[in-house]
């Protein structure tokens, strides 16, 4: 942020050579001696600021280009690059990245009063690509949203919500209020909803004026009190022959204007626009940039309302001593009536910027109405050909001096072609005619060049060709509405979609609004804002990306996530049910009040004993001093605890039996003490471990803790461990883990022999039983199945079968663990080669039945 820049502290035994530059542009280029202290201080906020500008456009949604950029600092030869955007808050408690995601560039209040005219812009800068919202409620309490523009990460873009403005893109309806907010590709919001209420004027004094504020977004207020005016003349005389003159006027023209009264939040909001460097003011059907000359600002805290008076002039000094007086105002009608005597009169209503634009034609009238006011004005066809004229003049180049008049060769002029000069239509006709050209005919080959023509039968027949070309290539792109037709992409209707008859989606649906089916089969996924089940909803899989607000949920098989490893190493989390016992393993768990425990198994990792870990280390720690940034640790162990090195402490610390003398299941001074921590140097029979590297939320080593070797930085012969499980839940099992280098295990359990129902894996879910669960086996000898059948006798079994397509997804029924299949129907051949082995699931509790990756199911037919 500009106004929260730091300035450049630098170190040298030497002079110090610095250069500022913006992209290719050199701001500054100088030498620095450094002080007595050896350090010189180098402040360039007020030349990085100088590059820093705001831009008012007439667009509804516009980039800021120049709100931030880009610099880079380049001292004693080594370049350092920066952004900046022009904007600063006072004491600034948080990062700069963090504010600027969760704030417009605006101090104005969130709740806003605006007119229909009154023009009000909103500036945000993107951190990440996102989207303004906004949604508009009605009297009648209906809403309607609106997407008022995508931002780029890295960029500062400009919105205009004027109420104006936003009630032609509501389609011309007039909203009570309307409210705007950022949110992310997600749908998450990122900022503060900016309310904006409609109100009338505040007085007939009332006038708008606009400032860049210290942000660097472009603010609007409306002051409501008094208007003075105070002209001054300076005359400078000269006297020529005893006859004087005036040579020189100097005129001067002040307004001094009240803002009417603030609230508390107003008169500090305005604080901001005094020391702005750009003001303006809406005056004479224009935007007019000011200065304020003096001002009157203060307040009493408890004194409200309160108010401001200030005086300001126009800064252009050229039209101080002009006027531009409208004549008998007070006869002009508020709305402009062309009489008709063949037809009822013809009314212009003063809200033109909500119609639509029509072509220009002799027939139309100009009628000129600004945006920023209800009141109607004229303008006159001249001043629209003057600035054509202007706008062309400025845009057409000739030469290297740009805007000059073009020369026209006509067609009898002698004057030979140049740069400078363009062919009239008639002179352009001549010159067709003076050369040869040869005629390509319908079947003729030659190639088409910039020296021969197509004949009318040859246009004739490219023309068909390529209309052909086009049909085909449009039959390919489009959807027919008078056949059967497919898709091959995703589509997203935006009202909905009604189907009174069934509906089959094999990859998917997306539905923006309300669809209505009679029936429906969906074979992929079905993608929607909202699901209103007024009843019961029954799904395989429930994949909720942003939010889920359930009232109530009833679980009758487990929770868990997305992988899941039991045991004192494991990783993930997971809630289910074991027999008439729910069970619940995870991390960690934080009780702000009260925790009542019936009963309390406590289980402490020991390098000997217990659950048992097999490292390259471990022993316990018999000392233990601090020294700075490490401790150091001396231990029994029988091995040294080498330079990078894990060291891992896992155990339950209940408080003493002194503070629990009548065995009471409340403890007091209960917790859990875990620490995994780097071993930065060792010795015989000590080693330091680090206060810094260590899994966030570590503990500290105290005398007597239990510990072990869990993984090594670089050596990889010491990032493997082996546990042995005895007790506990899903036990007993032997786990190996290889790999280990962070601290982390997720991805480094490689091999689990014995109770695999600790682990849920992302391909095969959620294990049961006693097995061997690994990367990769290697087996040698006989392997039967549960049915006593040998594996390559039931292979060759399952190709000598008749295997029949049914129509088994009909209905999920709760009462049982799988599908309800209902009767069978006709058989179909299908080629089970076409099916994708790891991708075919045999469905529980439904003898000889699997489902492929499209999600038919078939049942093997013996």
């Amino acid at each position: 942020m500009s106004g929260n820049m730091k300035k450049f502290i630098v170190s040298s035994g030497g002079q110090i050579s610095f250069t500022l530059s913006d992209g290719g542009t050199v701001l500054l280029d100088a030498t620095y001696e450094p002080g007595v202290d050896g350090r010189a201080t180098i402040d360039v906020r007020d030349i990085v600021e100088s590059r820093l500008s705001y831009l008012i456009s007439h667009h509804e949604f516009y980039e800021q280009p120049s709100i931030v950029k880009s610099f880079t600092a380049t001292i004693d030869g080594v370049a350092v690059s920066f952004k900046v955007i022009r904007t600063g808050v006072s004491n600034l408690a948080d990062t700069p990245s963090n504010w600027l995601r969760g704030n417009f560039l605006t101090w104005q209040p969130t709740n806003k009063q605006v007119t229909y005219y009154s023009p009000e812009w909103l500036t945000y800068y993107a951190q990440e690509a996102c989207n303004i919202m906004l949604k508009a409620t009605f009297p009648d309490d209906t809403v309607q949203n609106l997407n008022l523009g995508a931002c780029e990460a890295g960029k500062a873009f400009t919105c205009n919500v004027q109420y104006a403005v936003i009630s032609g893109l509501l389609g011309q309806k007039y909203p009570s209020y309307f409210d705007v907010w950022v949110e992310n590709s997600f749908g998450s919001r990122l900022t503060y909803v900016q309310r904006y209420l409609y109100n009338e004027q505040r007085s007939e004094l009332e006038q708008w004026f606009f400032f860049e504020n210290s942000l660097g977004g472009l603010d609007t207020f409306r002051a409501s009190g008094d208007t003075d005016f105070t002209a001054s003349h300076e005359h400078k005389l000269s006297s020529i022959d005893d006859v004087s003159s005036e040579y020189e006027i100097k005129t001067d023209r002040n307004y001094s204007k009240n803002t009417g009264y603030l609230d508390d939040y107003e008169r500090r909001w305005l604080l901001d626009f005094f020391p702005s460097r750009k003001k303006y003011i809406y005056h004479g059907a224009a935007i007019r940039s000011i200065v304020v000359t003096q001002s009157d600002v203060k307040y009493a805290a408890s004194d409200l309302p309160s108010n401001y008076t200030f005086v300001f002039r126009f800064t252009a000094d050229n039209e101080a001593a002009l006027l531009n007086l409208i004549r008998n105002q007070e006869n002009i009608p508020v709305e402009i009536i062309i009489p008709n005597i063949a037809s009822p009169d013809f009314h212009l209503p003063p809200r033109l910027s909500e119609y639509p634009r029509v072509p220009l034609h002799e027939g139309v009238i100009f009628p000129a109405f600004d945006p920023y006011n209800q009141d109607p004005s004229v303008t006159t066809l001249g001043a629209i050909l003057s600035a054509a004229v202007h706008e062309v003049l400025t845009k057409i180049a000739a030469g290297e001096g740009g805007g000059e008049l073009v020369n026209i060769l006509r067609s009898a002029s002698a004057e030979t072609a140049s740069d400078y000069t363009v062919f009239s239509s008639l002179r352009t006709l001549l010159e067709i005619k003076k050369q040869k050209m040869d005629l390509i005919t319908k079947d003729d080959p030659t190639a088409p060049s910039d020296e021969n023509a197509y004949s009318s039968l040859r246009t004739d027949k490219e023309i068909l060709e390529a209309l052909e070309n086009f049909n085909l290539e449009v039959d390919e792109k489009y959807l027919r509405k008078d056949i059967d037709d497919a898709a091959a992409g995703l589509i997203t209707f935006l009202k909905g979609l009604v189907s009174n008859e069934l509906a089959t989606f094999l990859k998917g649906i997306v539905a923006a609004d309300l669809s209505t089916f009679t029936d429906l089969i969906a074979s992929g996924t079905i993608s929607a804002e909202n699901v209103d089940v007024s009843n019961h909803l029954l799904t395989n899989t429930l994949r909720v990306i942003t939010q889920a607000d359930i009232l109530t949920i009833l679980l009758r098989g487990q929770i868990n996530s997305e992988s899941f490893t039991s045991g004192m190493l494991g990783n993930g989390m997971r809630l289910r049910k074991n027999g008439e016992d729910w069970e619940l393993e995870l991390d960690k768990i934080t009780v702000r009040k009260a925790m009542t425990v019936y009963e309390l198994i406590v289980q402490q990792m020991r390098y000997q004993g217990g659950q048992h870990i097999f490292g390259p280390a471990g022993g316990k720690i018999t000392k233990v001093t601090s020294g700075g940034s490490y401790w150091r640790c001396e231990h029994d162990g029988s091995a040294d605890f080498i330079t990078g090195s894990q060291v891992l402490c896992e155990r339950f610390m209940v408080g003493s039996r002194l503070e629990n003398p009548d065995g009471s299941s409340t403890f007091k001074g209960a917790r859990v003490k875990r620490y995994w921590r780097l071993v930065t140097s060792y010795g015989n029979g000590w080693f330091n471990l680090s206060k810094t590297d260590c899994e966030f939320g570590s503990d500290y080593p105290e005398i007597n803790d239990q510990v072990a070797v869990l993984g090594h930085r670089t050596n990889t012969d010491w990032q493997n461990a082996i546990v042995v499980a005895s007790t506990g839940s899903d036990t007993p099992y032997l786990a190996h883990y290889a790999g280990i280098n962070s601290y982390s295990l997720i991805g480094k359990e490689v091999i689990r022999q014995g109770n695999l129902g600790g682990i849920v894996d992302p391909h095969f879910g959620q294990l049961h039983g006693h097995g061997l669960y690994a990367e990769n086996v290697f087996l040698k000898g006989i392997f039967r199945l549960s049915n006593n059948k040998m594996v390559e006798d039931a292979i060759n079994d399952v190709y000598k079968l008749k295997v029949g397509a049914l129509n088994l997804l009909r209905e999920y029924d709760g009462r049982f663990s799988g599908k309800y299949w209902g009767e069978e129907v006709e058989l179909t051949d299908v080629d089970f080669d076409s099916i994708t082995p790891h991708q075919v699931k045999i469905v529980a509790d439904n003898s000889n039945v699997l489902v492929d990756e499209r999600g038919f199911a078939f049942k093997v037919i013996l």
